[in-house]
Protein backbone atom coordinates (compact mmCIF):
# COMPACT_ATOMS: atom_id res chain seq x y z
CA UNK A 1 0.00 0.00 0.00
CA UNK A 2 1.32 3.14 -1.12
CA UNK A 3 2.04 6.21 1.60
CA UNK A 4 -0.98 7.82 0.03
CA UNK A 5 -3.67 5.09 0.81
CA UNK A 6 -2.19 4.56 4.20
CA UNK A 7 -2.99 7.82 5.42
CA UNK A 8 -6.03 7.71 4.13
CA UNK A 9 -6.53 4.75 5.94
CA UNK A 10 -5.19 6.25 8.76
CA UNK A 11 -7.14 8.99 9.07
CA UNK A 12 -10.14 6.49 8.97
CA UNK A 13 -9.18 4.09 11.31
CA UNK A 14 -9.28 6.83 13.95
CA UNK A 15 -12.33 8.54 12.31
CA UNK A 16 -10.87 11.86 11.23
CA UNK A 17 -12.97 12.53 7.96
CA UNK A 18 -11.66 15.76 7.59
CA UNK A 19 -8.11 14.79 7.40
CA UNK A 20 -8.61 11.61 5.04
CA UNK A 21 -10.03 13.79 2.62
CA UNK A 22 -7.84 16.05 2.72
CA UNK A 23 -5.31 12.83 1.95
CA UNK A 24 -7.85 12.26 -0.69
CA UNK A 25 -7.34 15.04 -2.63
CA UNK A 26 -3.74 15.35 -2.16
CA UNK A 27 -3.06 11.83 -3.33
CA UNK A 28 -1.89 10.61 -7.12
CA UNK A 29 -5.38 8.67 -7.09
CA UNK A 30 -7.95 11.69 -6.78
CA UNK A 31 -5.42 13.50 -9.61
CA UNK A 32 -6.35 10.24 -11.99
CA UNK A 33 -9.87 9.89 -11.16
CA UNK A 34 -11.68 13.13 -9.89
CA UNK A 35 -13.39 15.11 -12.88
CA UNK A 36 -13.65 18.05 -11.10
CA UNK A 37 -11.75 21.21 -10.95
CA UNK A 38 -9.63 21.59 -7.89
CA UNK A 39 -10.70 24.88 -6.99
CA UNK A 40 -14.37 24.19 -7.35
CA UNK A 41 -13.65 21.08 -5.33
CA UNK A 42 -14.64 22.50 -1.78
CA UNK A 43 -17.95 23.71 -2.50
CA UNK A 44 -21.23 21.76 -0.98
CA UNK A 45 -22.12 19.56 -4.47
CA UNK A 46 -18.70 19.35 -5.52
CA UNK A 47 -17.05 17.91 -2.61
CA UNK A 48 -19.82 15.49 -2.45
CA UNK A 49 -18.73 14.04 -5.56
CA UNK A 50 -15.21 14.16 -4.76
CA UNK A 51 -16.01 11.93 -1.60
CA UNK A 52 -18.16 9.60 -3.60
CA UNK A 53 -14.61 9.14 -5.87
CA UNK A 54 -12.87 8.43 -2.37
CA UNK A 55 -15.16 5.54 -2.16
CA UNK A 56 -14.82 4.14 -5.08
CA UNK A 57 -11.60 3.92 -5.30
CA UNK A 58 -11.76 2.10 -1.88
CA UNK A 59 -14.35 -0.02 -3.11
CA UNK A 60 -11.86 -0.76 -6.08
CA UNK A 61 -8.92 -1.54 -3.76
CA UNK A 62 -11.39 -4.12 -1.62
CA UNK A 63 -11.73 -6.18 -5.28
CA UNK A 64 -8.40 -5.68 -6.72
CA UNK A 65 -6.84 -6.83 -3.41
CA UNK A 66 -9.52 -8.71 -1.95
CA UNK A 67 -9.09 -7.23 1.41
CA UNK A 68 -12.31 -6.48 3.54
CA UNK A 69 -10.90 -3.81 5.61
CA UNK A 70 -10.57 -1.90 2.47
CA UNK A 71 -14.50 -2.59 1.94
CA UNK A 72 -15.22 -2.02 5.58
CA UNK A 73 -13.52 1.96 4.78
CA UNK A 74 -15.42 2.23 1.45
CA UNK A 75 -19.01 1.58 3.65
CA UNK A 76 -18.07 3.93 6.15
CA UNK A 77 -17.13 7.01 3.77
CA UNK A 78 -20.46 6.39 1.73
CA UNK A 79 -22.38 6.53 5.60
CA UNK A 80 -20.62 9.80 6.15
CA UNK A 81 -21.15 10.75 2.23
CA UNK A 82 -25.06 10.03 3.09
CA UNK A 83 -25.36 12.04 6.29
CA UNK A 84 -23.73 15.39 4.32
Amino acid sequence: MDKSVKKIVSALIVDDFANALQAWKHSPYCDQICQLDKLECEKSAQNLKCIEYLENMLTNLALEKRDTNFRYFADQVRRKRKSI
